[in-house]
């Protein structure tokens, strides 16, 4: 059954039956507490938006990116049809390639599963803990390995499914405004100076904690979010 979800940004969002089946999931609820920005938090404290929210915004964008491809690729079969400059075998040879191109609903419910779960594999402070950490990591045991949230994102895309067996705009003006907000905000000198001290601790806790450094062959559930917590 779809479900309708009503984003701060985007409005009402209406979103197919797998894909809730796949929001519902462990692995992807842990990302409510999944902070968007890492320590850009404690500078300004209204950037409290999480992993969670921003993974159904893309959702909503790649879906309406891939139904306007398929609408224009429609168009551009009509008009195709309608031109009166190309021979009918030349119109034939062209239609077919359209026709090969042609996206499906399943092609679109994989774009909207991408969407949904391309992050699906950020750790605590999101990209604090792939990069900061992780390199910190490795510097401190040299025998461990580097590696990238894309990288763990499959892995957990791949866990979700293996251990949930019942589940199967404007874009110049979206990425203009991202790219001015991430300079200005999320390399604030500020931020960059906690996120070094939330590094520096997280390095220190390690001993206790012990938190994997490679990527894992069983992706555990619980793998901790953001510390320290927000509940008081």
């Amino acid at each position: 059954m779809s479900k309708i979800f009503n984003d701060s940004i985007h409005g009402t969002i209406t979103l197919h039956p797998l894909l809730i089946k796949i929001i519902d999931t462990r692995q992807f609820q842990r990302l409510r507490n999944i902070k968007q920005l890492g320590g850009c938090y404690f500078v300004y404290p209204s950037a409290s938006h999480n992993r969670f929210e921003h993974s159904i915004g893309t959702c909503f964008l790649a879906s309406k990116l891939a139904h306007q491809l398929r609408a224009r690729l429609e168009e551009d079969k009509m008009d195709l049809k309608k031109d009166k400059k190309l021979s009918n075998d030349m119109k034939e040879k062209y239609l077919k390639k359209f026709e090969e191109a042609t996206m499906t609903d399943n092609d679109i419910l994989c774009i909207e599963i991408a969407g949904l779960c391309h992050d699906i594999g950020h750790g605590p402070f999101s990209h604090l803990f792939d990069r900061l950490f992780n390199k910190a990591i490795h510097k401190k045991h040299k025998t461990t390995k580097e590696w990238e949230h894309e990288d763990v994102s499959g892995d957990m895309l791949d866990y979700l499914f293996e251990n949930n067996p019942d589940e199967e705009y404007n874009l110049y003006e979206l990425f203009h405004t991202r790219i001015g907000l991430f300079r200005k905000a999320y390399y604030h000198e500020v931020n960059k100076a906690i996120e070094l001290m939330l590094t520096d601790a997280l390095v220190a806790a390690n001993d206790h904690l012990d938190i994997p450094t490679d990527i894992p062959t069983d992706i555990p559930t619980d793998i901790p979010t953001d510390i320290p917590t927000d509940e008081r």
